[in-house]
């Protein structure tokens, strides 16, 4: 019996996907006027309007364009517009922005190395039809600034990252809106403006690994949101009074974070790390309260919290002394303006973080200069003040034995030099000038 094989054969297709290429289109302005719309004011009178085809301002400075009704493109770059430039993009239209499958910044401020600004003043829905993450970033000069300014209503339906770049700064200046997609501060140069807001935005701000924020104003985030730390070295910049409303801050894993309050906030969420190491350096010119949920029911893990500058009755808890648990009180390391620990730190029945701290370390004085005025019968007394110290002024004929005699005191030191003039009286005299 023969046995007949029948080999049957088959074609196998590959299907591979590519990234749609890219077409560039350049700013041309000869249209006659500045709308967006009128194809003379683009490059082979092409108006840029689908995700495969990006708009820039290649080589044009100080120029506005008025963004006149909607339009969609992939990405958008500025570059090379001459030292000191401000090129505005602005108006009654939506520009979407669809970044697609290529990995490149759907915002660019690329310009030489003189640096320029690049001022989106229009609505912006910053969008990926392929998924993923979509990045804004300066290149190529370190003074390059991108300012989401304040009509600006910036919508996010995919991650909005800050990419480090060259640098420079990234200031949101503007309204957030968003229920599908956080914006992730990868960069150490992001700033939120005074006109700022993302109360009403139903996502997180997530930071990476070396990264800041500055918030000079605003309202940042609500209640029900979250500042999340996902990465180590990373910095949240308080300049602004009361300018938190309500976010919570969770540190994920070995992270150390630093929260830098250089003005009061009334209403900071819970704080919830793991194994790093959160840092509040409060500035002395903070009198008012910090004042953080009661975190006793957050579960801590094996890190601390370290609060540098530390004044009693500032940072709280809570409103009671529930606000910390007696375990998560033990992980705190405080240290006073002279770098002194505290050693009795404690929650009192109003949720306030108490201790004892010793006075402040008067600065040291430099050089101080002495000069005969008036004949010789005068000298002046001269030296260099800082400012929140207080001075004496004291002279001596005999500088082994004494006494002392007060020439002035409690002189309030300005920053700058100060100058004392007393009457000479006898055959010598000795000065001595002390801070307190």
């Amino acid at each position: 019996m023969k046995t007949q094989v029948q080999l049957i054969t088959g074609i196998l297709f590959a299907v591979m996907l590519f990234a749609m290429p890219v077409q560039a289109i350049n700013w041309a302005g000869s249209g006659g006027n500045n709308l967006w719309s009128t194809p003379g004011n683009w490059a082979d009178d092409n108006v840029p309007d689908n995700n495969t085809e990006s708009a820039a301002f290649v080589g044009a400075a100080n120029v506005a364009i008025n963004v006149d009704t909607n339009f969609t493109i992939q990405y958008y770059a500025d570059g090379y517009g001459g030292a000191g430039f401000t090129n505005t993009l602005y108006g009654a239209g939506d520009l979407t922005i669809d970044r697609g499958l290529n990995y490149y910044p759907c915002i660019l401020n690329a310009t030489g190395p003189d640096g320029g600004t690049l001022r989106l003043n229009c609505d912006l829905i910053i969008t990926n039809s392929a998924g993923g993450a979509t990045l804004v970033r300066n290149d190529n000069s370190s003074g390059n600034v991108t300012v989401f300014d304040s009509y600006c209503d910036l919508t996010i339906n995919t991650t909005l990252q800050t990419s480090q770049g060259a640098g420079g700064s990234i200031l949101f200046n503007n309204t957030f809106s968003s229920s599908l997609a956080n914006l992730v501060i990868g960069s150490d140069n992001v700033v939120f403006g005074a006109d700022h807001s993302s109360s009403s935005f139903g996502r997180d701000i997530v930071f990476n690994a070396n990264s800041k924020l500055a918030v000079d104003g605003g309202t940042v985030l609500a209640a029900f949101r979250k500042f999340q730390v996902n990465g180590t070295d990373s910095e949240l910049e308080l300049n602004s009074e009361n300018a938190l409303n309500g976010p919570n801050v969770i540190v994920s894993g070995s992270s150390d974070f630093l929260i830098d309050i250089n003005a009061a906030q009334d209403d900071i969420g819970y704080l919830k790390f793991y194994d790093g190491i959160v840092t509040l350096d409060l500035d002395a010119a903070v009198t008012n309260v910090v004042a953080f949920d009661d975190s006793s029911a957050q579960t801590w893990g094996t890190g601390g919290v370290v609060i540098s500058n530390f004044m009693p009755n500032i940072i709280r808890f809570g409103t009671d002394a529930n606000g910390l648990t007696s375990s998560q009180l033990a992980s705190f390391s405080a240290y006073d303006v002279n770098g002194i620990e505290v050693s009795d730190l404690a929650i009192d029945s109003s949720g306030y973080l108490t201790g004892t701290v010793t006075p402040p370390a008067a600065s040291p004085i430099g050089d101080i200069d002495l000069e005969l005025i008036n004949g010789g019968d005068d000298v002046t007394i001269t030296w260099s003040s800082t400012g929140g110290d207080s001075y004496s002024v004291s002279n001596t004929a005999d500088l082994v034995d004494g006494p002392w005699a007060l020439v002035a005191a409690g002189l309030a030191g300005t920053g700058s030099s100060m100058v004392v003039t007393d009457a000479v009286d006898q055959v010598q005299s000795f000065y001595r000038v002390y801070a307190q």
